[in-house]
């Protein structure tokens, strides 16, 4: 069994405190205002795997994705990462890329699953997901009927996420702590630097273009996937989500 969930990551992460003047009417956070952001479609199963990452970015051409020299994006490829663009003016799947995470990255896991344990090739899969318009809209289910008959979908039920969805309530929060970690680290570094080359504490500027924070994503996201995929943290998070409870007949 396997749980997917889609969930947003801002580019320029920022945090919920700052130094203002006391009795300040209005007072700003870094990153509070940031928009651009990409969409990351995390997978858990129940033996305790965190398969690879997909992320969806906004644009239409190979120019809105991280670049190849990103860093951690050789180990991130070859772990199996997908990096998508849209093809549409927002960071969301989409059907296309829907179907390109079942058959790039879960049908080979269910596959792979079912020849370790022996299994035949008949032998049906679970995967819950969460009732999004994309999810239950007949494109996807008659194709996923026609070509992935073995994998059966089960939704969350409405308002049962605390309960059946642990990509969600048990995994988003860890896997965001670690972003927001490495991006702090990020900018630390990036100011470090400016110091050492003597640059004047009122003079150092922290980049925060889309490129340069695009290309940053890429190693956040291997970063997590290196400290969270350990069977305990997965299995974890299954059972704490009530998720690994038996499936009734």
């Amino acid at each position: 069994m396997a749980n997917s969930d889609q969930t947003q990551v801002v580019l320029q992460q920022g945090c919920n405190t700052t130094y203002a003047p006391k009795n300040s009417k209005q007072v700003t956070t870094v990153g509070s205002e940031e928009k651009r952001a990409i969409t990351v479609l995390t997978t858990l199963t129940n033996d305790g795997v965190l398969l690879p990452f997909q992320t969806i970015h906004k644009g239409s051409t190979s120019q809105s994705l991280p670049s190849k020299n990103s860093r951690s994006m050789s180990e991130a490829r070859d772990m199996g990462f997908l990096f998508e663009s849209s093809l549409t003016n927002t960071y969301w799947s989409t059907q296309a890329s829907m179907q390109n995470f079942v058959t790039t990255i879960l049908a080979p896991h269910f596959e792979m699953v079912k020849v370790k344990l022996n299994l035949p090739p008949t032998q049906c899969s679970l995967w819950l997901i969460d009732c999004w318009s994309v999810h239950r809209s007949k494109e996807f289910l008659t194709w996923m009927a026609a070509t992935h008959h073995t994998i059966i979908i089960l939704f969350v039920p409405a308002g049962c996420t605390g309960l059946f969805q642990p990509a969600d309530v048990g995994f988003q929060r860890i896997f965001k702590h670690s972003l927001k970690i490495s991006a702090h680290s990020d900018v630390v570094q990036e100011v470090l630097l400016q110091l050492k080359q003597g640059i004047a504490v009122s003079d150092v500027k922290i980049d925060t273009t889309l490129k340069t924070l695009r290309d940053r994503t890429v190693h956040w996201l291997w970063t997590a996937f290196k400290s969270l995929n350990t069977p305990e943290t997965i299995k974890k998070v299954c059972t704490y989500s009530r998720c690994s409870l038996p499936m009734p007949n």
